[in-house]
């Protein structure tokens, strides 16, 4: 697999992050706001270091940012009225990117808050975000892997993301990209 040098800025810690590539996570999140960064050193061991970066930043940003940041550290923590406030003041800002809906709904799951996480996942999917793999990979969902609206919500999911690599195909897609030896 390519590498991507981690001093040029891009959106590629996302990919590695729905691989479960975390340490290339923590290499390539160069933003400015780097929950994501934070987010992967807890998956790979680094909890407290996670969470002291989570509210560094938390204690900084003043933005729309914070909610999101708050409610990261309070799943981080096992705090589930701190990760629901937070949740509910990320969707008070009107943020409706699917993706980083993904990321609250995984903050959620982590604290057991299971109907607002998977009201929220419904939300992800039908906007049209349908990275099944990391349903299927991300200890943070765990709690929910036995219901069976989360089980729904992974198959249309994973019907999504067939459907898009078959777009992808017909397409032309990989002659496109250059991935056809």
């Amino acid at each position: 697999a390519r590498r991507i040098d981690p001093g040029v800025r891009t959106s590629v810690h996302y990919t590695y992050w729905m691989l479960g590539d975390y340490e290339q996570t923590i290499l390539c999140d160069l933003e400015e706001i780097q929950a994501l960064r934070h987010a992967a050193m807890w998956m790979v061991g680094r909890q407290d270091e996670a969470v002291q970066g989570i509210r560094t930043m938390e204690s900084q940003w003043l933005t729309s940012e914070r909610p999101y940041l708050t409610a990261l550290r309070a799943a981080m923590e096992g705090d589930r009225d701190g990760c629901v406030e937070g949740t509910r003041q990320v969707l008070a800002t009107g943020f409706h990117d699917p993706e980083g809906l993904l990321f609250c709904t995984r903050s959620l799951a982590r604290v057991h808050a299971h109907d607002f996480a998977l009201s929220l996942l419904d939300r992800v999917v039908d906007g049209g975000f349908s990275c099944s793999r990391a349903l299927v990979h991300d200890p943070w969902f765990d709690s929910l892997r036995a219901e069976p609206r989360f089980i729904r919500l992974l198959h249309r999911a994973e019907a999504k993301t067939a459907d898009a690599a078959t777009a992808f195909a017909k397409a032309g897609g990989e002659r496109l990209l250059g991935l056809l030896s």
